[in-house]
């Protein structure tokens, strides 16, 4: 993975089990309202959340991402896997040494932001990277009534309202997209 100097990037990282629309949906979102020259989708070894349920390799998940980021702005790398951890901030801090001269933002669904707190120094997180939150259904009010929310400024962005000044977290609620990688398998893909 190449990433050029004073440019912005956004990690979107996961199982990718499978990746989907959805993923492609949150990337270009968050290339258009963040003015983001990548996108790059970290698909992890092992989410340390989640019980080992992946059913394809690692090389398998990564080549069905490259599929679904049909995108020349989103790059799939399973970088993380030479890192010696899958938790997050470690990843970006490794990711910070390589790339020193990157501005790099965390971009999650709102889901995630509900288990934010539950996540291997999450606060190191919010301080070493703008923590970039995408609406999904159903998880909105727990999102922004919750932990994060309460302890650190944010903003939540309608449509295509600007974004300025200084921020810990942004929530955009525009441009859902109900995909999820647990239905897909449920489905049996």
């Amino acid at each position: 993975m190449k990433l050029k100097p004073n440019t912005k990037v956004g990690l979107l990282g996961g199982s990718f089990n499978p990746a989907h629309d959805g993923h492609l949906h949150i990337s270009e979102l968050a290339l258009q309202k963040l003015d983001l020259d990548h996108v790059v989708w970290l698909v992890s070894p092992q989410n340390p959340l989640k019980t080992l349920d992946v059913s394809d390799t690692l090389a398998e998940r990564v080549e069905y991402a490259k599929t679904i980021a049909t995108n020349p702005k989103i790059l799939v790398s399973d970088i993380e896997k030479n890192f010696g951890s899958t938790y997050t901030y470690n990843t970006i801090i490794e990711l910070k040494k390589l790339y020193p001269e990157v501005e790099f933002y965390w971009l999650m669904g709102a889901d995630n932001m509900v288990q934010f707190p539950k996540w291997h120094q999450w606060e190191d997180i919010i301080k070493n990277v703008k923590l970039c939150v995408f609406d999904r259904d159903d998880y909105a009010k727990a999102a922004l009534s919750g932990e994060v929310a309460q302890k650190y400024y944010g903003k939540v962005i309608w449509g295509d309202e600007r974004i300025d000044g200084e921020y810990d977290w942004l929530y955009f609620m525009a441009g859902k997209n109900p995909t999820s990688s647990t239905q897909i398998r449920n489905a049996g893909r």
